[in-house]
């Protein structure tokens, strides 16, 4: 009995000094200070997101945060805020962080904004470091009016972990109009000393005219060097000029030169050309030139030339022409020549022509001198009439170095058929008998 009256004075004690509380009471408090707490946080993060008071209308969107850590090292980072108020202006942001196990960071801040009357905003900026201290940055903006003035550009850099370089930079501006002007540079320096330069250039304006031009450097890490110019233009009449330009030199002296011309007009006139140079370190040169025409009634001509010589002395020279008129004539010619370093010698020469009713005429010319002196000369003729008729010649020649030697003479007509005769000569060039 004292024990039960005990355990009584003592409970009551201990609920009169707090000890023991109420567990609904606790349990009631507890979601009251979870509540409040939820409600501070919620409020922290709309404050954050939206700084300024709102006015009527606006709506925004809070923030949204994103942390992302692998099990391998590496973690990510990122955010979103959304802005948009009662007149229409818009505002959008975009933050990423990023960090590989292997040392690799990145990081990409983009921004959009757009007013109530449709003008436009844009940039974004990226940044990257590589695992062996290369880096690279990229910046890009974007503009538009209501107007629909535009424009644009793109600005890259580049360090390699060698310590090479590279930088681009790219703009386009259009305007209401429609206009159109764009270029792009480049620019470039290799680890071991080697440097490249570009140049791009476009404009096109509303009435359809366009001009572009192209503009390329380039010097080896060994002293040499490389030079292109292109060019090109059209009218709104649809006249077309293009060139190309091209200069090298080589490390060891070697060098070339080539250029290139094409124009075409409204009416469907066209030529074309092409001359090259080159120049070996050793002495060695070569010298091509093309022409090449079209007129409007479909006449075409082309021809080229082409000299050679080898540093040894031997030369070599080649030329050849081509027309074709609107009839269906065509008419070809063709002339070679080259000397050896030890006094050989040798030329030939060829014709062909043939009419829009389908005759033709073909004929060679050969002559030639060996080192010792001796000397040969071939002469065919061949041509054939629209009815089939054919008619064939050729003479052979071959003197010795003494003067002395033999001639032989072929020939052939569809009525005839076939001959040959031959004979032979002294050193003064009277005919005695054939050994």
């Amino acid at each position: 009995m004292k024990k039960i009256l005990a355990s009584v004075l003592m409970l009551g004690m201990l609920l009169s000094t707090g000890i023991f509380v109420d567990t609904e009471a606790a349990q009631r408090r507890g979601k009251q200070v979870q509540r409040n707490h939820n409600g501070n946080a919620a409020h922290r993060q709309n404050h954050q997101a939206n700084r300024h008071h709102n006015k009527p209308g606006d709506a925004h969107a809070a923030a949204k945060r994103q942390r992302i850590h692998t099990h391998d090292g590496g973690h990510y980072r990122g955010g979103k805020n959304i802005r948009r108020d009662g007149e229409g202006n818009v505002q959008a942001r975009r933050r990423q962080q990023f960090q590989k196990p292997d040392g690799t960071m990145g990081s990409r801040h983009q921004h959009v904004s757009r007013d109530g009357q449709g003008n436009v905003n844009a940039h974004a900026r990226k940044r990257g470091v590589g695992p062996e201290g290369g880096r690279a940055a990229v910046n890009k903006n974007y503009n538009r009016d209501t107007d629909g003035n535009v424009n644009a550009n793109v600005r890259k850099r580049g360090v390699g972990p060698e310590g090479g370089r590279a930088a681009v930079n790219k703009n386009y501006n259009r305007d209401a109009d429609g206009n159109v002007n764009a270029n792009v540079r480049r620019r470039g320096v290799g680890p071991e000393g080697g440097r490249a330069a570009v140049n791009k250039n476009y404009n096109r304006d509303t009435d359809g005219n366009v001009n572009a031009n192209v503009r390329r450097r380039g010097v080896g890490p060994e002293g040499g060097r490389a030079a292109v110019n292109k060019n090109y233009n059209r009218d709104t009449d649809g006249n077309v000029n293009a060139n190309v330009d091209k200069k090298i030199r080589g490390s060891q002296g070697g060098t070339a030169d080539i250029r290139k011309d094409y124009s075409r007009d409204a009416a469907g006139n066209v030529n074309a050309g092409s001359d090259k140079s080159f120049a070996g370190p050793n002495g060695g040169s070569r010298d091509i030139s093309r022409d090449y025409s079209k007129d409007a009634d479909g006449n075409v001509s082309k021809s080229m030339d082409k000299s050679t010589t080898a540093p040894n002395g031997a030369t070599r020279d080649v030329s050849k022409d081509v027309s074709r008129d609107a009839d269906g004539n065509v008419s070809k010619s063709a002339s070679y020549s080259s000397t050896g370093p030890n006094g050989a010698s040798k030329e030939v020469t060829k014709t062909y022509t043939k009419d829009a009713e389908g005759n033709v005429t073909h004929s060679v010319d050969k002559s030639g001198t060996a080192p010792g002196g001796s000397t040969w000369d071939v002469d065919k003729d061949y041509s054939r009439n629209a009815d089939g008729h054919v008619d064939a010649s050729a003479q052979k020649t071959f003197t010795n170095p003494k003067g002395s030697g033999y001639q032989v003479d072929s020939s052939y007509n569809s009525d005839d058929g076939y001959s040959r005769s031959g004979s032979c000569f002294n050193s003064d060039g009277e005919q005695i008998h054939c050994p």
